[in-house]
């Protein structure tokens, strides 16, 4: 199932929080697994509750970490990183496909852009908590470990290689 989020404009639901994390009924589908029906959002309500409880215990946090592999979120922050860019946020243009053969969810990058130019005068960020998933993966050194080292992988492979002058 691949799904989107918008709380801004005419896309947000009113009277409602519209931090996307908290309430399953701010996402559509795009696309449907073809094994269940389209009105069927229990995955993703099944990973927003996961993201709730990790934040206190341990064993939900393991979890979690399953399903929302490090691997994952930390490509996509890193991402996040290198651009300055943090518009998938709690509010909008979150895309996240959730798999249920592999029992994992996958964040999709969407209308993206660099901040760099605009802003290059501005300390950069590295860390950001664009909604409750990072909030809580960004205190795990875990985490920033994979991140740090898929963003030093750019720098030392060359993939960047302006940023390995500066």
């Amino acid at each position: 199932n691949l799904y989107k989020s918008e709380q801004v404009n005419a896309d947000r639901r009113l009277m409602v929080d519209h931090n996307s994390f908290n309430n399953p009924a701010l996402w559509s589908k795009l696309a449907v697994f073809n094994q269940t029906p389209e009105e069927d959002f229990s995955d993703l309500t099944y990973f927003l509750n996961l993201v709730h409880q990790a934040q206190s215990s341990e064993e939900d946090f393991a979890r979690l970490k399953r399903i929302a592999r490090f691997q994952d979120w930390a490509r996509f922050s890193a991402y996040q990183t290198l651009t300055q860019d943090w518009a998938n946020d709690r509010r909008h243009n979150l895309r996240i496909v959730i798999d249920p053969w592999r029992g994992t969810a996958q964040p999709i990058v969407h209308d993206g852009h660099s901040f760099l130019r605009t802003y290059h005068h501005l300390d950069k960020e590295l860390n950001v908590d664009t909604h409750g998933l990072l909030a809580l993966y960004n205190v795990s050194s875990e985490f920033l470990l994979e991140k740090y080292q898929i963003l030093f992988s750019f720098i030392k492979d060359e993939i960047i290689p302006e940023y390995r002058r500066r």
